[in-house]
């Protein structure tokens, strides 16, 4: 198996994780999306289980991820520091 993938996405650029997963055409198996992300397949059950993950595809083959799905995901939680996530009182 490959190693990860991860290499940070630049603004002004498309490449990097996110820009693989645009350019990709096919779904990625549980295995192939914790690769790309650096997890382990623990982690993405207990994503799964709880909602807190990209949305996924259960089938007769096992769970699939559709590239689309998992970049708007990382995009939709990209922070440029950790004071966004605060709520302020």
């Amino acid at each position: 198996m490959a190693s990860h993938v991860i290499v940070a996405d630049g603004d002004e650029t498309n490449h990097g994780v996110i820009g693989y997963l645009r350019s990709r055409r096919t779904a990625l198996t549980e295995a192939e999306y914790c690769n790309v992300l650096g997890i382990s397949r623990k982690k993405a059950q207990r994503d799964r289980t709880i909602g807190a993950g990209p949305r996924f595809i259960k089938d007769q083959h096992g769970i699939r991820y559709l590239p689309e799905d998992v970049a708007d995901f990382l995009e939709q939680h990209r922070r440029s520091s950790t004071i966004e996530d605060r709520r302020w009182r």
